[in-house]
């Protein structure tokens, strides 16, 4: 096995770290003894064990997602009660609608597994927003003509192999006119502070790591705690909200990784992150406009 550093994924980046993610689970859904670990030289960057080469792993991620326009983790659509003729492909449908989406049963060449895994991070019909509808993700922060899936389906149709090379391995180049999903921190844009509206102004992104980060969104399931809805990884609550996540040096498995996100390791003393291999916890908070829209703000350390 070999060791494959993502020199273009940088671990202090919100974005950077959910593309590492990303790749690192569809690659261990064909790689079952595959490992990752982050090595800071100069930055904090992913370290993937492989039984496989740098450009077999985007061979692999990019058929993967070649597969992605026919999944039926993409077909959750809705109309909007005021607006009956408009179809929505986002997160915040009617409850019914929700959980009539979660019930299928997708056939092969689907996994029933990765669905629910993708439904469960979408969010929960069993907590519901100020007007009633599902409530999504703490990843949500596209808002008004923004549709969170209809981007996801953008971005894929429009991917190419070389969007996840930039991505993998860098350097980002900010050129790409494909959605992207506001979790990159170098792209922090509040409505307040912009002379137009986020959903006029054409961001030029990287797809790939968009898309990537997408993939990882099963590592963070949402579920209710009272009469709200968590996020795996969030901290906080209401406009007072964050996003931790370590940076561990010991090689670890996709199952480790998740038991490792699903822990308060903000909370944890020093000797007890050493011991579970984690060097530091990042911290971003979570920045939202009055129209919702949310960025991450610069990272700290925790």
């Amino acid at each position: 096995m070999a060791d494959i550093v993502l020199t273009g994924c940088d671990g202090g980046n919100p974005l950077g770290f959910l593309a590492a993610l990303g790749a690192f689970r569809v690659v261990s859904g064909v790689e079952k003894s595959a490992a990752m670990h982050w090595s800071k030289n100069g930055r904090w960057r992913a370290v993937l064990t492989l039984d496989r080469g740098a450009d077999a792993l985007v061979d692999a991620i990019f058929g993967d997602a070649e597969k992605w326009r026919k999944r039926p983790e993409l077909e959750l659509a809705y109309k909007k009660k005021d607006k009956a003729d408009k179809v929505v492909r986002d997160l915040k449908a009617p409850p019914e609608e929700f959980r009539n989406f979660a019930g299928r049963s997708p056939k092969p060449p689907f996994s029933r597994d990765e669905f629910e895994a993708f439904v469960a991070a979408y969010g929960s019909d069993v907590i519901v927003d100020g007007q009633g509808n599902t409530k999504p993700t703490a990843f949500h922060f596209t808002a008004g003509q923004q549709q969170f899936l209809g981007m996801v389906i953008d971005l894929v149709n429009g991917l190419q192999r070389e969007h996840l090379q930039e991505a993998l391995f860098g350097p980002w180049k900010y050129e790409s006119k494909l959605p992207i999903l506001r979790w990159d921190v170098s792209g922090e844009r509040l409505y307040a502070l912009s002379a137009v509206d986020p959903a006029r102004d054409k961001a030029l992104g990287v797809p790939g790591a968009d898309w990537l980060a997408f993939q990882a969104l099963p590592l963070f399931p949402s579920f209710p705690v009272g009469q709200r809805l968590g996020t795996t990884g969030f901290v906080g609550r209401g406009k007072d909200i964050a996003f931790r996540w370590p940076m561990w040096i010991e090689k670890a498995s996709l199952h480790a990784i998740k038991s490792l996100l699903m822990a308060n390791t903000g909370e944890w003393r020093a000797a007890e992150r050493k011991l579970r291999g984690i060097d530091l916890v990042f911290e971003s908070k979570v920045r939202r406009s009055d129209r919702g829209y949310g960025v991450f703000a610069a990272p700290e350390v925790v």
